[in-house]
């Protein structure tokens, strides 16, 4: 007996060190084994990591060659209607084979999302992050290529022409960018006339994540200026009618992630003065409001000032939703 109990520890230890492709998602990815990677909820087996191929939901997948190489027939999920054109297909019902590369970066959002769910109006064909825009110690622009991007993302991000997307990078087409390059703004005003990369709001690059980073951008690079706000048509392209954008997503503050949502004004729609239809909006808050609003299962408000965009009187405000226990930490990192 005592063999047999040693022989199945043995299995068992040798089992659980074959390469497992969701071990980087840690712990809790490991565990849930069966019920993360389709849409079969339990009903099939996910993943046997022993064998060169293996099976997914019911694809068949190389380990090696890391491609699929065929379905298993699983008959519907509706028994009783088999024929029907709404039968879950293989092919279908595993559509999802992994999990976002960059799911580390967006922890706001559900690794298994597709363009931040809203695939009437985003696309997402390289599955890669943005070019970061930012501010150094000196007060000056840059933009940082991630992961897959090229001049022709650089180009989509903020409404540039490929030749100008190429003049700034030195590359031509969608040639790959090194991860990490850093373009100065010098360069960039050099072929645009301006150091400051409007983010395109018309882009299927725009989504909710690229504008609160360009929202911070806005804040960070205004400051550094001495001033006491931003005009919004400066860092935001194709603001016409777009009046108070909702974006979700989240700040990186001193290494943690901190979720939020803003509510950026960035077009008047109408000005009975004449004035400019941009907004000029605050950079940083001015206080912290706690709010029964549900976004969070604690609610603070960070408020900001909206100024005239001519007489630059106070006109208003606009406001950054965080949980509480974060707004605080936020509220240092956007008074910087």
């Amino acid at each position: 007996m005592k063999k047999l109990t040693v022989l199945f520890l043995l299995c068992g230890l040798w089992a659980s060190a074959q390469t497992n492709p969701y071990k980087g998602m840690g712990e809790k990815a490991e565990k849930l084994g069966s019920n993360i990677l389709t849409l079969s909820k339990g009903q099939f087996n996910e993943f046997f990591d022993n064998d060169t191929i293996v099976q997914i939901g019911s694809a068949l997948y190389n380990v090696l060659t890391e491609e699929v190489v065929g379905f298993v027939e699983y008959k519907t999920q509706n028994d009783n209607d088999e024929e029907s054109p709404n039968t879950h297909r293989p092919d279908i019902v595993s559509m999802w084979l992994s999990v976002d590369p960059l799911a580390h970066l967006f922890p706001h959002l559900t690794p298994y999302n597709f363009v931040e769910n809203n695939p009437i109006n985003l696309i997402d064909p390289t599955g890669m992050a943005p070019w970061k825009p930012g501010v150094d110690g000196n007060g000056n622009t840059t933009y940082i290529a991630e992961k897959g991007d090229s001049p022709k993302t650089l180009a989509d991000q903020y409404g540039l022409t490929q030749n100008q997307a190429e003049q700034i990078t030195g590359t031509t087409g969608s040639t790959p960018i090194a991860e990490g390059t850093k373009i100065s703004g010098q360069k960039v005003k050099s072929t645009t006339g301006s150091d400051i990369l409007s983010l395109d709001l018309n882009s299927e690059m725009a989504t909710d994540q690229r504008t609160i980073d360009q929202a911070v951008f806005a804040m960070d690079h205004s400051r550094a200026k001495g001033d006491i706000g931003f005009y919004s048509t400066d860092y935001f392209g194709n603001a016409k009618y777009k009046n108070v954008i909702n974006a979700s997503g989240s700040l990186i503050v001193d290494g943690e992630s901190i979720p939020l949502e803003l509510q950026l004004p960035v077009y008047r729609p109408s000005t009975f003065d004449g004035s400019s239809r941009s907004t000029f909006l605050g950079n940083s808050p001015y206080t912290i409001k706690q709010t029964s609003g549900n976004r969070f299962k604690q609610t603070d408000l960070l408020m900001f000032d909206l100024f005239h965009p001519d007489t630059k009187n106070r006109m208003g405000g606009y406001r950054i939703l965080a949980p509480r226990g974060k707004s605080d930490k936020l509220y240092d990192r956007l008074s910087r």
